[in-house]
Protein backbone atom coordinates (compact mmCIF):
# COMPACT_ATOMS: atom_id res chain seq x y z
CA UNK A 1 0.00 0.00 0.00
CA UNK A 2 2.47 2.49 0.43
CA UNK A 3 4.40 1.60 -2.09
CA UNK A 4 1.58 2.78 -4.17
CA UNK A 5 1.06 5.11 -2.58
CA UNK A 6 5.12 6.27 -3.34
CA UNK A 7 4.71 5.85 -6.81
CA UNK A 8 1.15 8.00 -7.22
CA UNK A 9 2.90 10.88 -5.68
CA UNK A 10 6.20 10.54 -7.41
CA UNK A 11 3.96 10.42 -10.74
CA UNK A 12 1.83 13.55 -9.59
CA UNK A 13 5.07 15.39 -8.91
CA UNK A 14 6.60 14.54 -12.32
CA UNK A 15 3.16 15.63 -14.28
CA UNK A 16 3.25 19.24 -12.33
CA UNK A 17 7.05 19.66 -13.40
CA UNK A 18 6.40 18.37 -16.77
CA UNK A 19 3.18 21.06 -16.47
CA UNK A 20 5.41 24.03 -14.92
CA UNK A 21 7.71 23.35 -17.97
CA UNK A 22 6.02 23.16 -21.06
CA UNK A 23 4.34 26.60 -19.73
CA UNK A 24 8.15 28.38 -19.32
CA UNK A 25 9.39 27.10 -22.48
CA UNK A 26 5.61 28.38 -24.41
CA UNK A 27 6.32 31.72 -22.51
CA UNK A 28 9.58 32.18 -23.38
CA UNK A 29 9.10 30.88 -27.28
CA UNK A 30 6.01 33.55 -27.33
CA UNK A 31 8.44 36.04 -25.75
CA UNK A 32 11.25 35.33 -28.22
CA UNK A 33 8.61 35.66 -31.60
CA UNK A 34 7.62 39.26 -30.17
CA UNK A 35 11.17 40.28 -29.94
CA UNK A 36 12.12 38.93 -33.14
CA UNK A 37 9.01 41.06 -34.63
CA UNK A 38 10.34 43.85 -33.65
CA UNK A 39 8.71 44.74 -30.37
CA UNK A 40 10.32 46.48 -27.39
CA UNK A 41 11.94 44.67 -24.52
CA UNK A 42 9.50 45.86 -21.72
CA UNK A 43 6.65 45.28 -24.10
CA UNK A 44 7.09 42.21 -24.87
CA UNK A 45 8.16 41.39 -21.23
CA UNK A 46 4.43 42.47 -20.05
CA UNK A 47 2.48 40.61 -23.34
CA UNK A 48 4.99 37.47 -22.16
CA UNK A 49 3.38 37.65 -18.38
CA UNK A 50 0.19 38.34 -19.74
CA UNK A 51 0.24 35.42 -22.09
CA UNK A 52 1.45 33.53 -18.68
CA UNK A 53 -1.49 34.12 -16.94
CA UNK A 54 -3.96 32.68 -19.49
CA UNK A 55 -2.18 29.47 -19.99
CA UNK A 56 -4.24 27.16 -18.47
CA UNK A 57 -4.13 23.19 -17.46
CA UNK A 58 -5.86 22.25 -20.00
CA UNK A 59 -3.25 23.04 -22.82
CA UNK A 60 -1.11 20.34 -21.42
CA UNK A 61 -3.70 17.78 -22.28
CA UNK A 62 -4.33 19.28 -25.63
CA UNK A 63 -0.41 19.99 -26.71
CA UNK A 64 -1.13 23.31 -28.21
CA UNK A 65 0.68 24.86 -25.38
CA UNK A 66 -1.83 27.78 -25.25
CA UNK A 67 -1.18 29.20 -29.30
CA UNK A 68 -3.53 31.37 -30.20
CA UNK A 69 -5.16 32.41 -26.48
CA UNK A 70 -2.74 35.53 -26.71
CA UNK A 71 -5.22 37.28 -28.64
CA UNK A 72 -8.36 36.31 -26.61
CA UNK A 73 -7.72 38.80 -23.78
Amino acid sequence: MAGTLVHLLAALIGFLIGYVWVRRRAVAQFRRRLRRQGVPGEIADDLARRYKETFRFGDLFRGDRGRGRASAS
